[in-house]
């Protein structure tokens, strides 16, 4: 076997091992995400005006820049552009 095959094989198995540690700890995250989404959003849908309110229970009342920069957030989220951000 070349160096170079070891060091491609090595370099595999270092990210398989890294995806197995940490697998567990992102589905435990995406889910306690989910659940916070649901909990706020029980018909699972989030509206531009819902975005709004929490980004300045975060953030503070935006002013018109930070406005305009929210409403780019919540179109980047909106991927079928539905005006909802919906968690699928």
């Amino acid at each position: 076997m070349k160096i170079r095959d070891l060091q491609k094989k090595n370099y595999l198995l270092g990210i398989r091992n890294y995806f197995d540690k940490n697998f567990v700890f992102v589905l435990c995250f995406i889910e306690i995400i989910f659940r916070n989404f649901y909990k706020d959003c029980p018909d699972g849908k989030l509206t531009l005006k819902q975005f709004e309110q929490e980004y300045a229970k975060i953030m503070g009342k935006p002013t018109q820049k930070t406005a305009d920069y929210v409403k780019h957030m919540f179109s980047v989220y909106d991927q079928d552009k539905n005006q909802f951000i919906d968690f699928k």
